[in-house]
């Protein structure tokens, strides 16, 4: 009967134990992704994507899509420069709609081209080795035809477009652009987005 005790009160301190840590994982899983929203939104806030999809994944189509954002690139740059904020970017982009219309229109048919400024929501993408998380951010979207493909994007404010759009890093002046922009958080969470998922790996 003794014995028969013991093993009930093993196996309750066991279970409760179990629970306890259960719910502290909860706790953790909880309070780590109410930090991940909130640094999206952060960044999110600071930001301007660029986004180009093309009409289909063929290679005409993708070869395409290059174009279009080579030559929009070309277009942008010296009119954002000096732009200081999300905010400023924006209204220049708001008073150019028409000539990124035309410029897209010189290297595909003017009819499948769609300009716009929107807000999307956009899954995680990394950047070179800097990684943006998933949620709703501003960007600039050009839709080419059916715009079915694959996309390209980048960040437009501040001017990661401008310094390497072909192999879609982040170079060291970017970095800086980001750091100078960002709070400490923010820019140490898109450097290291997961180091803290870690921690969870017992639950």
């Amino acid at each position: 009967m003794e014995n028969r005790r013991n093993f009930y009160k093993k196996e309750g301190y066991i279970l409760a134990v179990s629970l306890c840590v259960g719910f502290l994982g909860v706790i953790l899983i909880s309070m780590f992704f109410e930090r991940e929203q909130r640094l999206q939104r952060e960044i999110a806030g600071e930001i301007l994507r660029f986004h180009v999809l093309a009409n289909s994944d063929s290679k005409e189509d993708q070869e395409e899509k290059l174009k279009v954002r080579d030559a929009v690139v070309r277009k942008l740059q010296p009119l954002l420069e000096k732009s200081s904020s999300r905010e400023e970017t924006e209204k220049i982009l708001l008073q150019q709609m028409d000539m990124i219309e035309e410029t897209a229109g010189t290297v595909v048919n003017p009819k499948k081209v769609k300009v716009s400024l929107t807000k999307d929501w956009f899954p995680e993408k990394t950047y070179g080795d800097c990684t943006f998380p998933s949620g709703e951010y501003r960007a600039l979207r050009i839709e080419i035809g059916e715009a079915r493909g694959h996309n390209w994007w980048c960040v437009l404010y501040p001017g990661l477009c401008f310094t390497d759009t072909v192999h879609g890093v982040v170079t060291e002046e970017g970095k800086e652009k980001l750091e100078g922009l960002l709070e400490e958080e923010a820019y140490d969470f898109i450097l290291h987005p997961h180091k803290i998922k870690v921690i969870f790996r017992w639950f």
